[in-house]
């Protein structure tokens, strides 16, 4: 009997299929594919963003300690500011390009 080596064996997919072949050439890496698409997702953390989570994070921090301290009014409300509206605006703030600044889209006429 011949010996079966893995390289004569046909390359099988994760079902266990033989994988399908798509056109030539190499298809491009995962790390390719994942860069290129987060370039196009939208603007990246700036300072405003950094310091909205820092507030946020600060925030939460004084609520947990008000909390500790026995507060029963002061830290719930540290802590809904933090939680639900600073971090959320850290994470969502747009930076605004310098071509949006006043003045820049106003109209003649």
């Amino acid at each position: 009997m011949a010996k079966i080596s893995a390289e004569n064996q046909p390359r099988r997919g994760r079902t266990g299929a033989p994988a399908q072949k798509t056109g030539g050439g190499p298809s491009p890496s995962k790390g390719a594919i994942f860069a290129s698409s987060r370039a196009s997702e939208g603007p990246e953390f700036v300072r405003k963003n950094w310091i909205l989570m820092g507030l946020g994070l600060g925030t939460i921090i004084l609520g947990f300690v008000a909390l500790a301290l026995g507060s029963i009014t002061v830290a719930p409300i540290l802590l809904v500011l933090g939680y639900i509206v600073l971090v959320p605006w850290a994470i969502l703030a747009r930076s605004h390009p310098e071509s949006n600044q006043k003045g820049a889209n106003s109209s003649v006429g």
